[in-house]
């Protein structure tokens, strides 16, 4: 057992081989660890930074002959470009595949970009692999539209 009243300044690596317990702030320029559990509220003063590899993707019969999809982002945040070809018609678009998979149905929200994807009816279905954005209405031949998304588990 080590008891310091004042400062402890370590040059070199720390290594603690059980827990910790800190009575005051914790500054460092810093910090990676594989789980981060808080038993109190989180507040941000800066944006949220989501990193990570863009998933991947299916396209869907609703496209169309011709039509295309685009995903960019991560398994958390990211866009839909979706280009409609000739015949689009009502049915799912793309299918967003995880990189890697969640451990429950994640929370999928997604929002419309622009007034031409608000006016398909559009919805999604979720697993815990991947999430689809379909339309209950066929949307314009030849159209553009998006949509950007936020996943929580």
């Amino acid at each position: 057992d080590i008891s310091t009243q004042g400062q402890l300044l370590v040059q070199k690596t720390l290594s603690v081989a059980a827990g910790a317990t800190f009575g005051g702030a914790i500054s460092a320029p810093a910090i990676t660890v594989n789980t981060l559990q808080l038993n109190g509220d989180l507040s941000l003063t800066k944006h949220i930074d989501i990193g990570g590899a863009a998933p991947g993707r299916t396209n869907g019969p609703a496209l169309g002959n011709g039509g295309t999809a685009a995903v960019s982002g991560s398994d958390t945040a990211g866009s839909i470009n979706i280009n409609t070809g000739s015949g689009a018609a009502a049915g799912c678009f793309v299918t967003v595949n995880f990189n890697q998979k969640y451990n429950n149905t994640p929370y999928v929200q997604i929002t419309p970009v622009g007034a031409a994807s608000a006016t398909i009816g559009y919805y999604i279905n979720r697993t815990t692999t991947n999430f689809s954005v379909c339309a209950a209405n066929a949307p314009a031949s030849n159209a553009s539209f998006g949509f950007d998304y936020f996943i929580v588990e």
